[in-house]
């Protein structure tokens, strides 16, 4: 019954497929706008610089174009974030059991101040967990452990690590070594933790201790350590280096044509940032250092134009946000601001259509991460099916797709959120051969057809879901079906 009732639920009114395809960009306005947001004068639009203040103005500029308006309560498209840089330091040691381990060598610090001296260590093998620390003192000594915990190890580790520095501060440690398998070589860690990090200022604050990777150990100082566990070392660290700097959301708003559903709003959101130049990158050559970005996410951004263009031309039943956001190469930061920091009450927005992606390999697909989780499955399928696309489940499930882009900031919240991506079959290969290289740019195969039939297929599935009779929510039983019921008291 539950399903009979989606389906219903999905289905399009035959006076929507009659309408005139009135608002839908033409091929020359899509072509242009790609070629502005992946311009080499963009140089990358990483969150900070001039070149992704132009993409945001020239966003806000094409809301003003297509008539968006200010959201309620708002006095202009900026969300303003402050965020802060931090970047490790180069020069400095630990000397631990008569071996010295230097910064920018074999060695990394990922966050904390400044720390000179002598101090007493404890090695507490994957120290995971409070009961780890039963029976030790960690006040005023380093905390060291092998990276991650015994059932989260290899690159898997490094999401547990924020978790395990909270902990050591809490227990009084001055600092936390973490030691690296030997798979994961000072390269790969230099690739993921060598530059620049940001986060919002206002961000959840973490422990402010120094907490540094150690690379790619080969057995020995871990074999040393398991024969001495306790002893002194020597930390002499600058500590990370700061500056801040501001980046902002873009967000309008188009009201919704029936006034029986005002306060269920339906968010359509891109991330407009990249990851901006560099020859220290992996693949930036003395030619070519710019990293456009333009499958990712321009892609994402001219699909999410398409629908403010259309949908203001064609309002739906309820309203709409337009949400253009950045920081999200560096951490999902802009949709975890919005989400901590929304213009409108959290429980009145009821389904988030988030455009996102690496690149198309298929151009006969969309592919649609999340598409099985919610009720607002069938509405998608007519939507994208009417733009000629056939649409696709996420056809790597073991990548996690789902829990990579912004969705997910929604999603934890209990808000139904799903990914439109351009259409691909594998994450690898062909694919691959342009995600995060110098080479996503606007080059002579770029599919500029097939962007133009996936940004009418994002735009017809959002109206789709926007005129569904019933509000859309998570099927039975997926994972933040419980976080729902706790926003919207259902």
């Amino acid at each position: 019954m539950l399903y009979f009732l989606f389906f219903l639920n999905g289905i399009l009114s035959c006076a929507e497929n009659e309408k005139p395809l009135t608002g839908i960009p033409s091929a020359a306005e899509i072509r242009s706008q790609i070629e502005f947001i992946a311009a080499d004068e963009l140089m990358g639009r990483q969150p900070g610089t001039a070149g992704c203040d132009k993409a945001a103005d020239f966003i806000a500029h094409k809301f003003r174009d297509f008539d968006l308006q200010v959201l309620p309560g708002g006095s202009n498209f900026y969300q303003t974030i402050d965020f802060i840089n931090t970047g490790p330091p180069t020069k400095g040691n630990v000397v631990l059991s008569d071996q010295t381990f230097s910064l920018n060598e074999n060695l990394l610090q990922i966050t904390g101040p400044a720390l000179h001296g002598k101090f007493q260590y404890i090695f507490l093998g994957y120290g995971a967990t409070a009961k780890d620390f039963i029976g030790h003192s960690l006040k005023d000594k380093v905390l060291i452990t092998k990276l991650g915990k015994a059932d989260l190890t290899g690159s898997g580790g490094f999401r547990f690590s924020e978790e395990k520095r909270n902990l050591a501060a809490k227990l009084g440690a001055v600092a936390l070594l973490e030691i690296s398998p030997a798979e994961l070589t000072w390269e790969r860690l230099q690739y993921y933790f060598g530059r620049w990090q940001s986060k919002p200022v206002n961000a959840t604050a973490e422990a402010n201790i120094p907490h540094f990777y150690l690379a790619g150990d080969n057995g020995k100082l871990g074999e040393v350590l398991r024969e001495k566990t306790s002893g002194k070392m020597t930390i002499d660290t600058p500590g990370m280096a700061k500056r801040q700097f501001q980046s902002s959301n873009i967000l309008g708003y188009i009201p919704g044509r029936d006034a029986r559903n005002q306060d269920e709003y339906i968010l359509l959101c891109a991330h407009y940032d990249h990851i901006g130049t560099g020859l220290q990158k992996p693949g930036a050559t003395l030619a070519d250092s710019i990293f456009n970005g333009a499958r990712d996410n321009g892609i994402g951004v001219v699909a999410l134009l398409a629908a403010a263009q259309y949908l203001a031309t064609n309002p739906a039943r309820r309203p709409i946000i337009i949400l253009a956001l950045t920081a999200e190469e560096t951490g999902l930061h802009g949709s975890q601001f919005f989400v901590e920091n929304s213009p409108v009450p959290l429980e009145k927005i009821i389904f988030v259509l988030n455009s996102d992606g690496a690149g198309v390999t298929d151009e006969s697909i969309a592919t649609i991460i999340g598409l099985e989780k919610t009720s607002a499955a069938v509405a998608i399928r007519s939507g994208i099916k009417r733009a000629g696309l056939e649409p696709i489940v996420d056809p790597v499930p073991a990548m996690h797709l789902f829990e990579r882009s912004d969705n997910i900031s929604f999603a934890k919240k209990g808000i139904p959120a799903v990914t439109v991506s351009p259409g691909f079959h594998q994450f690898g290969g062909e694919l691959t051969a342009t995600y995060h290289q110098p080479n996503d740019d606007i080059s002579i195969d770029f599919p500029f057809d097939y962007l133009r039939k996936f940004s009418t297929a994002f735009a017809f599935a959002a109206r789709a879901i926007a005129d569904l009779e019933e509000r859309p929510i998570w099927c039975k039983g997926e994972k933040y079906e419980q976080a729902a019921r706790r926003l919207y008291q259902r």
